[in-house]
C-alpha cells in the first residue's frame, strides 16, 4: 500500500467511525478504487498550472534540501516567519535556513504571538519579508495549494508578508478539487481547523479600470517548494 492509499484508508476509517452519510462513503470508495496514485503527470500538470497562475515552483528532495532550493528566493531577505508545523522542528528547518542564509532572521509564528502584546504580532508579521508554511495538498488541474490555520498557527503569516512560501510534499498532489473533498471535510469537521484556504498564485486584483495589479491585498510573490521524497511527510 503506497502513501496515497494509506491516506484514503484513514479517511475511510474516519468515515465509518463518525457515521458519515452514504454519499460521502461512496465518494471515499470511488477515490480508493480509482487509480489516483501520485504520478509524474499530476506533478507536471500542477507545476504548469501553478506557473500559469503566477506562482514560482522549485524542487527539493527532502526538508533538509529546502535551503538550497530557496537559494535564489531568500538571498538578500532580512526576515522569515515559519509556521509551527511539527515536521519543521523534527528536521531542524529553522536552524538550517539560518545557517544557510546568515543575514536571515527566522522566527516561529507561535513564538512571535507569545512575545507580542495584543495584536502587535500582526504588525510584526506585516513587516516580515516572507512567511513559510506546509501545504496540506496541491490541486493538479488548477495549480492551487491547500493551506490551513488552527490554534497555534494563523493564516496571517501567509497573507501579511510580502512573499508566501509553501512547502508541498509531492505525494500530496491530487488530480482535482473533487479528489480533495474528503480531506477538506476531515479538516473542517473532525480536526477543527478554523480556516482552510486554496491559494492559486500571488495576490491579484483588477478592480481599478480592469488593470491587473499584483500584491495589493496580500503577498506579491508566491513560491511553492515541491518536496519530492521525504518519508516523514507521507501522511
Amino acid at each position: 500500500m503506497n502513501a496515497r492509499d494509506r491516506i484514503f484508508q484513514r479517511m475511510l476509517e474516519h468515515t465509518a467511525s463518525s457515521g458519515a452519510d452514504e454519499n460521502m462513503q461512496k465518494l471515499h470508495n470511488s477515490l480508493r478504487e480509482s487509480s489516483i496514485a501520485a504520478s509524474t503527470g499530476d506533478a507536471e500538470l500542477f507545476a504548469q498550472r501553478a506557473g500559469e497562475a503566477g506562482a514560482e515552483v522549485v524542487h527539493a528532495q527532502t526538508l533538509e534540501d529546502v535551503p538550497e532550493a530557496l537559494e535564489n528566493v531568500l538571498s538578500g531577505l532580512a526576515s522569515l516567519v515559519l509556521s509551527s508545523d511539527p515536521s519543521f522542528d523534527a528536521s531542524g528547518l529553522a536552524q538550517l535556513l539560518s545557517a544557510h542564509f546568515r543575514s536571515l532572521h527566522t522566527v516561529d509564528v507561535a513564538d512571535l504571538k507569545e512575545t507580542q502584546s495584543g495584536t502587535g504580532w500582526k504588525a510584526r508579521l506585516a513587516a516580515m519579508d516572507a512567511g513559510l508554511d506546509m501545504a496540506v495538498a496541491g490541486i493538479a488541474d488548477s495549480g492551487a495549494v491547500l493551506i490551513r490555520s488552527h490554534a497555534v498557527e494563523s493564516r496571517s503569516m501567509t497573507l501579511l508578508p510580502e512573499m508566501h512560501i509553501a512547502l508541498l510534499p509531492a505525494q500530496r498532489i491530487l488530480p482535482s478539487l473533487h479528489h480533495a473533498a474528503p480531506l477538506l471535510r476531515s479538516m473542517t469537521h473532525a480536526q477543527g481547523h478554523s480556516a482552510v484556504t486554496l491559494v492559486g498564485g500571488p495576490s491579484k486584483t483588477a478592480d481599478i479600470e480592469k488593470v491587473l495589479v499584483t500584491g495589493i491585498h496580500g503577498p506579491a510573490r508566491f513560491v511553492i517548494v515541491v518536496i519530492e521524497a521525504d518519508p516523514r511527510l507521507s501522511h
